[in-house]
């Protein structure tokens, strides 16, 4: 007996050297946003600003295509930022990478971030590639060498499949208000490949008319990030992204504003409760400041025209003064 284990022990640290050998750490692909985070823990800039695609979408009709951030930088040259944006980012994805810096003994003086009503939508929330498991696994693993080591087996062996389906996804019932309206399914077929105004009517109830409560798993990433940035004395400016609602009440008049102000209500309540204010930006901005027209697939969302973007800018610049570094 004795023998069969020392044998087996001998065979396992043989299979590990080779496992080292095949799966050497430099060929795993981190997801390049860990790495960009790791750039800034090394040089620790002041401020950093969290956000989804409305920082940074540009139109080809814009002379400035820079990035909310960018502008912001040129406004504020006495502080040192820096920005962490992807496309679909949510309160999920900001709660992981602050999480991370703190782990990795980061604390900027400031950390911006966009709460974007729409990215509560079950559109946003269960869609499957907007889940960022591979992204969320390296941060909740401090990217670190075991994870590099073992990474590339694991995921031969399908241990991390998204953990949302297609079925869920095109499954999850749609509301418009407090009124069951479908399955997503109903609203992102082949049949809006081509906007109408019954589609964009549509789509509006998708992207914006759901109830938001506080039980929503992505109210409480907000509330739990509001919490661990207030602990380590993290100052934050969350402020509420331009919506397009002049379009909204051109298609759902009245019943628009009012989710919009009822959901944006309940979050600057819930915020407001811990002590946390909100610069509520969503109806500061008129229709044509919003780029979705010019889109391939065009659809209401929340993309800026280089003008619109310098007004987010100023308006945090302006905001931030009153912050402390």
């Amino acid at each position: 007996m004795k023998k069969f284990i020392v044998k087996l022990i001998i065979f396992l640290l043989i299979v590990l050297n080779l496992h080292l050998l095949l799966y050497a750490p430099t060929g795993i692909d981190v997801p390049k946003n860990i790495l960009l985070t790791d750039m800034y823990i090394a040089n620790q800039p002041e401020i950093i600003y969290l956000g989804d695609s409305s920082l940074f979408t540009s139109t080809p009709q814009d002379k400035d295509k820079r990035s909310i951030p960018e502008m912001l930088q040129e406004l504020l040259p006495q502080y040192s930022m820096g920005s962490i944006m992807h496309e679909a980012y949510n309160m999920s994805n900001y709660l992981h990478f602050c999480r991370y810096m703190i782990r990795k003994e980061y604390r900027p003086k400031i950390v911006i971030v966009p709460i974007t009503m729409r990215t509560f939508s079950p559109h946003w929330d269960m869609r499957p590639s907007w889940q960022f498991e591979k992204e969320k696994l390296f941060l909740l693993c401090n990217n670190s060498v075991l994870l590099h080591i073992f990474y590339k087996p694991l995921a031969i062996l399908k241990l991390f499949q998204q953990r949302i389906t297609q079925y869920d996804f095109d499954n999850t019932p749609v509301f418009n208000g407090d009124r069951p309206a479908g399955r997503i399914i109903d609203y992102i077929n082949p049949t809006y490949a081509t906007p109408s105004e019954q589609n964009i009517k549509n789509k509006l109830i998708l992207r914006y008319m759901f109830p938001l409560s506080a039980r929503h798993r992505k109210m409480k990433s907000l509330i739990e990030l509001a919490t661990l940035l207030k602990i380590h004395d993290i100052q934050i400016l969350f402020y509420i992204p331009p919506i397009d609602y002049q379009t909204g009440e051109q298609y759902l008049s009245g019943a628009f504003r009012e989710r919009m102000v009822k959901n944006t209500s309940l979050v600057k309540s819930l915020l407001a409760g811990m002590g946390v204010e909100v610069l509520d930006l969503s109806f500061s901005l008129e229709s044509d400041s919003f780029s979705w027209r010019d889109d391939s697939y065009p659809y209401p969302n929340e993309h800026l025209r280089e003008a619109s973007r310098q007004f987010i800018a100023q308006q945090l610049s302006q905001t931030l003064q009153k912050y402390n570094p």
